[in-house]
């Protein structure tokens, strides 16, 4: 079979009803048949073939007069062929399996999407059921701080504690267990430190980073200088096949 010729496997399965009678079942699996070893491919060695020849060439070549340019820009046109070519059947090799991955990926995400979902919701309910018992932990704590302040203040002023005006100082409730057991289980609850931009102004130099694909387009675009970068020319050669 070449490669994205595609067929389906039936792999029988036997099931069985309520009622206890055996019952044949079918999965089909789809399948697919791609090349994956270009190491072998007749065509892709003749190209290995060819690009080593021109790279020995090209390490050989002198350059002294006109002419030499000509000749080696012949040769540039041939690479050029070459490199598309081999991108090409680059493209070949990957572009069914990269199709195939893709589709993979999608449907797996709808699958797993639901648990995703179940997993973050339920995250949440119980790190807010834990914030909240950990924010009346500390407002019982306070107001036990608070109540035993005033019954210092009391004692002070009645000059002796066991007449003064003494509340009792009810004790917060303990703190929440970092982590939790269950039968098929333990999580933990710890914090993690996170942040967010307010004012990108006050940010310190060290912590930006330039726009590097911005500053591409508008030397592109001919801009003549930008602080703190150098912008010069370079000669390049472009090679157009007829």
């Amino acid at each position: 079979m070449t490669e994205g010729n595609q067929g389906k496997e039936w792999l029988g399965r036997t099931g069985r009803e309520e009622s206890g009678q055996e019952v044949s079942q079918v999965e089909v699996v789809e399948t697919a048949v791609v090349r994956i070893r270009p190491g072998l491919d007749v065509g892709v060695i003749a190209f290995q073939e060819e690009a080593l020849r021109l790279l020995e060439y090209a390490r050989r070549r002198i350059i002294a007069s006109q002419a030499d340019v000509k000749v080696a820009l012949d040769d540039l046109t041939t690479m050029a062929k070459l490199k598309k070519a081999i991108e090409e059947r680059r493209v070949e090799y990957v572009k069914p399996l990269n199709d195939h991955v893709m589709a993979i990926n999608a449907n797996f995400k709808l699958v797993s999407g639901p648990v995703l979902e179940a997993d973050a919701v339920t995250r949440k309910k119980v790190l807010d059921w834990q914030n909240e018992q950990e924010r009346q932990r500390r407002e019982a704590e306070e107001l036990a701080r608070m109540q035993a302040e005033i019954n210092a203040r009391a004692a002070q002023l009645s000059g002796d504690i066991a007449t003064g005006e003494i509340v009792e100082v009810v004790a917060p409730p303990p703190e929440i267990a970092k982590t939790t057991f269950t039968e098929t289980g333990s999580a933990s609850r710890s914090k993690v430190r996170k942040y967010r931009i307010v004012d990108e102004g006050l940010i310190p130099r060290e912590y930006m980073i330039p726009d590097t694909a911005k500053i591409q387009r508008v030397v592109k675009a001919g801009i003549p200088n930008i602080p703190g970068i150098e912008i010069w020319e370079e000669a390049t050669l472009q090679v157009r096949s007829r």
